[in-house]
């Protein structure tokens, strides 16, 4: 029996019988033992693979399949496709055929990230991406899932071959790296731009037009992004950088994963908080950052939404400011007063003289952007997987006008219409001058301001306070 009529007539989804879509099935018919797959997203290859892993590891013996994520949460939740799946299989042949569910589907191991089938000496595993993935030891089937979005995926391309186990019996190994794309750089794009010379690797590309439930979504998903995100997202384009003032790979590079929003900041280290207030429609963004060594690591974002009957989000971000600063207990607060006065720093003058504001000039902007992107170029800020925080800040573009005055633009629809959290990003590092005049990481001595031009290792700040270099 192959994999399409095994998940046909083996599993339910959501209770009901399942029918495969014709990409589905094209790529579970493919024998190749190396597989690319360029997708659209939510077209169900996550749960498709979770289909096939089990296939693999029921039909045929000593099979090891290890599924790839690109961090830890996103391994069990591949893990909790294959659980759910194996349970419907369950379901389903205990009234097809009990006989077989006692025989084959007895599990030796079941955690959180390995299940083991005894009858078959099979196993299937969820991993995050680590060198460990590229060890193999006895692996048979390997996936890749979301491979462009990898952590150093040259490294573990060059390994694979080597530690795959090739031939089993009557096992053909499967090798499958599946993503959407990004851009036009990394170890994704190199193998989709040569597939005309890799006749060892089978291409698969799903557009989200060949997915049924994605066509009476699509208009909404369409509003929901610039054009850029959605021909990178659902149209299976590896967007050019050249437009981006901050390209998508050095902002990959600093992208932590299982980095948690933090409130409360018992740390010695010192710690900057950026605010961009929103004006009239716009957001207001609130970013914490930690100096932790060498690092920036954002360690809390908290953004308020205009509503019909609070237009200016300002004063509810202010309210939030008063009630957690002691948690964060930061250095220093600086606050985009751009367009809204003074009035917002005397909102804050409780908190004392560690609140600042700043007009955000052309040439301000430029300095603290410029500053910014040399810590994403540097690998000096660690950033959590928010997705409007990686959006905004890729879509911020630079352009010089025909006077020589630098411009960050922005596009002005969808969900990337707004740059607010590039620019309190901008504002909590600038804050602490990291990487401006020394090492990336000031250690804090004590007290507030300091002077941004000072040329001495040891900064002094205009009230007494030093940052030691």
């Amino acid at each position: 029996m192959g994999a399409v009529e095994f998940i046909e007539n083996g599993f339910r989804l959501h209770g009901n019988k399942i029918k495969l879509d014709p990409y589905q099935k094209k790529f579970l018919s493919d024998d190749s033992v190396f597989r690319f797959v360029n997708k659209s997203r939510r077209v169900g290859m996550s749960q498709t693979i979770a289909w096939e892993a089990l296939y693999r590891a029921l039909t045929y013996p000593n099979t090891w399949v290890t599924l790839v994520s690109t961090c830890d949460s996103k391994a069990k939740e591949l893990m909790t496709y294959v659980k759910d799946a194996l349970y419907s299989h369950m379901e389903v042949m205990s009234e097809l055929d009990p006989d077989y569910v006692k025989n084959n589907l007895r599990l030796g191991i079941k955690t959180k990230s390995d299940i083991r089938f005894v009858s078959m000496n099979s196993r299937i595993e969820s991993i995050p991406n680590s060198p460990r993935a590229a060890r193999g030891g006895n692996v048979t089937d390997l996936y890749l899932d979301e491979f462009a979005h990898y952590q150093d995926p040259e490294t573990l391309y060059s390994a694979i071959l080597p530690a795959i186990s090739l031939d089993r019996g009557t096992l053909s190994s499967k090798v499958t790296f599946i993503s959407t794309p990004l851009a036009k750089v990394g170890t994704f794009y190199r193998l989709w731009a040569e597939r005309g010379k890799n006749k060892h690797i089978s291409y698969h590309k799903i557009h989200w037009s060949e997915c049924p439930r994605l066509k009476r979504k699509i208009d909404l998903i369409k509003k929901s992004m610039d054009e850029d995100q959605f021909r990178r997202e659902f149209c299976n384009e590896f967007v050019d950088e050249a437009h981006s003032a901050l390209p998508f790979s050095e902002i990959k590079a600093c992208i932590d994963e299982e980095l948690k929003d933090e409130m409360d900041l018992n740390t010695k280290n010192p710690v900057y908080v950026g605010v961009d207030y929103g004006k009239v429609r716009d957001s207001t963004v609130i970013i914490v950052i930690e100096i932790e060594y060498e690092r920036v690591i954002i360690r809390h974002i908290k953004e308020f939404q205009p509503s019909k009957d609070n237009p200016n989000s300002y004063s509810e971000a202010a309210q939030y400011i008063i009630r957690n600063y002691k948690r964060w207990n930061p250095n220093r607060i600086i606050i985009d007063q751009t367009g809204v006065g003074e009035g917002t720093i005397e909102d804050l003058k409780d908190i004392g003289s560690i609140v600042r504001g700043e007009t955000l000039t052309a040439g301000y902007k430029d300095k603290i952007f410029s500053h910014l992107k040399r810590l994403f170029l540097d690998r000096r800020i660690v950033i959590p997987n928010n997705e409007k925080l990686i959006n905004q800040l890729h879509a911020i573009e630079k352009k010089t006008t025909t006077s020589g005055i630098i411009r960050y633009t922005h596009p002005t629809k969808g969900l990337i219409k707004h740059d607010d959290y590039v620019w309190a990003l901008c504002l909590a590092c600038y804050a602490g001058q990291i990487g401006g005049g020394g090492s990336c990481g000031a250690k804090y001595i004590g007290g507030s301001t300091f002077n941004m031009n000072s040329e001495d290792n040891d900064i002094l700040g205009s009230d007494g306070i030093i940052f030691k270099y």
